[in-house]
């Protein structure tokens, strides 16, 4: 499926100006295993959406792993 199918398929049904938009903004990238693509508290100018795989998500408390 090509990106332009994938964005079409998920998101089509929020209108053809949302998809114009996304479209026009969105980067494609691959990320490698175990890369950081947030960290806690980082003020950010991008929304990350998952394509394939999948990811981690947690919090540092006292220093401990919250997953």
């Amino acid at each position: 499926m090509t990106n332009n199918q994938f964005i079409l398929n998920k998101f089509g049904s929020l209108g053809s100006d949302f998809l114009n938009e996304l479209q026009k903004h969105a980067v494609i990238s691959e990320i490698r295993a175990k890369t950081e693509i947030v960290r806690e508290g980082q003020k950010n100018k991008f929304i990350p959406f998952l394509i394939k795989g999948s990811i981690k998500v947690y919090s540092l408390n006292d220093g401990r792993e919250l997953i």
